[in-house]
């Protein structure tokens, strides 16, 4: 079983292009699980089986925004590390960390089917990136 620290290192390197790639005769016989997606929001319904993330950006104007994620992985918020802000996310049937401060939080992943606040930082915590176990 792969720690969820060693996938969430591959992750972040991938992403970051500083994986090298092995050989195809080396790969896993396993067949390759989906990477982490955006999927069409329908509602508000924190019942959904995916990721719901509810964030905002202070760059120029507060601008408000909801991702819906599926699947295993992470996805970075690139280039707004410094003006995203996360308000809020309901998990779904997934277990979730946040990139926050440089670091993932919680040290324990938030459970599946949980609706996560930050209600003692109302303007939220700062929004790096998100991962879904």
């Amino acid at each position: 079983m792969v720690s969820p620290l060693r996938t969430r290192t591959v992750s972040v390197l991938a992403s970051l292009g500083l994986l090298l790639l092995i050989p195809a005769g080396h790969a896993s016989a396993a067949p390759a699980k989906p990477n982490i997606n955006s999927v069409t929001c329908h509602n508000d319904d924190r019942d959904n089986e995916y990721l719901q993330v509810w964030w905002h950006d202070t760059s120029d104007e507060p601008f408000e925004f909801k991702d819906c994620l599926a699947n295993a992985g992470t996805f970075t918020y690139g280039s707004c590390t410094t003006n995203c802000w996360l308000d809020a996310f309901s998990t779904g049937n997934n277990r979730v960390e946040f990139l926050s401060d440089g670091r993932w939080q919680p040290s324990t992943p938030v459970a599946k089917n949980t609706y996560y606040t930050f209600p003692n930082h109302p303007g939220g915590v700062q929004l790096e990136a998100i991962w879904i176990e």
